[in-house]
C-alpha cells in the first residue's frame, strides 16, 4: 500500500465512500489555508510578544548585574581602604 487510500470501505456494512472528493480539494484548500494562516499569525504574535518580554527581562538582569558589580567594587575598595587605614593607624599607635 503506497500512501493514504482515497476511499473508505466498511466491511461490516459493505459500504464504500470516498473520503475526499477530488473536485472539492480546491474548495477545501481555499477555505482551509486562510484559517491556517490566521492561526499561524496568532502563534507568531504570541512568540514575538514572548521574545519582547524576555529581552526586557534580559536588559533588566544585565542592568542589575552591572549595578551589583559596581557595588561590589565599591565595597571591595572600601574594605581595602579600611585595611590600609587600620595598618597605618596601628603602625602609628604602636610605633
Amino acid at each position: 500500500m503506497g500512501g493514504i487510500e482515497p476511499s473508505y470501505h466498511d466491511l461490516e456494512a459493505n459500504e464504500q465512500t470516498t473520503l475526499v472528493h477530488h473536485g472539492d480539494m480546491y474548495d477545501a484548500d481555499s477555505l482551509f489555508k486562510p484559517l491556517l494562516d490566521k492561526e499561524l499569525e496568532k502563534i507568531l504574535r504570541f512568540y514575538e510578544a514572548q521574545e519582547k518580554e524576555l529581552l526586557v527581562e534580559l536588559a533588566m538582569l544585565e542592568q542589575s548585574i552591572t549595578q551589583q558589580d559596581e557595588l561590589d567594587l565599591r565595597q571591595d575598595s572600601t574594605i581595602w581602604m579600611k585595611k590600609i587605614l587600620k595598618k597605618w593607624v596601628g603602625s602609628i599607635l604602636f610605633a
